[in-house]
C-alpha cells in the first residue's frame, strides 16, 4: 500500500490547448475560481455584517513552459494571443501514468480559456529560456479519472 500522505511527482504531465499538445511544460496551475461575497446586511442583522456566496470570480492562471521554438502547441497559444478578441479553446492537463505506480488515480483537468498575455524569459546565464502564458479561465474545471491503479 502506498504512503497516501507522501504525494506524487507529476513530472511528465501533459497539457493540450485547442487539442494540440504543448511541449516543455514546467509549471502546472489548475484554476480554482473563488466565489465572491454578496453583502446582505440589514438593520435586522443583529449588528453584524452578513454575506452570502455570490458568483465565482473571473480568474486567470499562468502556465510556464521551457521555450521550444517551433513547437506546435506553443505556436497555437501564441496565435490565440494574436487574434482580435477572445477565441475560447479547450485546455486539458493530464497527470502522468507514473502516478498509478504510486497507487493514485491518473487525473485530468479540463477547462476552457484564451490567452491574455505571453512573456518570454531569455536568460544569458546558461539557463534555458522560458515562455509563460497567462490564460483567462472561462469555465469551471472538470476533474476526471483517466485510469485507476490496479487493486
Amino acid at each position: 500500500m502506498p504512503d497516501r500522505a507522501g504525494g506524487v511527482w507529476v513530472h511528465g504531465s501533459t497539457m493540450t490547448f485547442a487539442g494540440v499538445e504543448v511541449e516543455g511544460l514546467r509549471t502546472i496551475t489548475v484554476p480554482g475560481g473563488a466565489k465572491g461575497q454578496v453583502d446582505v446586511t440589514s438593520h435586522s442583522s443583529g449588528g453584524r455584517e452578513r454575506t452570502v456566496p455570490g458568483l465565482k470570480a473571473a480568474t486567470s492562471v499562468d502556465l510556464e513552459f521551457l521555450l521550444v521554438p517551433g513547437d506546435a502547441g506553443q505556436s497555437e497559444l501564441i496565435a490565440n494571443h494574436a487574434l482580435e478578441g477572445a477565441v475560447i479553446e479547450p485546455i486539458v492537463v493530464t497527470l502522468p501514468d507514473s502516478v498509478l505506480d504510486a497507487g493514485y488515480d491518473q487525473l485530468s483537468y479540463s477547462y476552457t480559456g484564451y490567452v491574455l498575455d505571453v512573456s518570454r524569459q531569455l536568460p544569458h546565464d546558461n539557463n534555458p529560456g522560458t515562455i509563460t502564458f497567462s490564460i483567462s479561465v472561462e469555465s469551471d474545471v472538470t476533474e476526471a479519472v483517466v485510469a485507476s491503479p490496479e487493486s
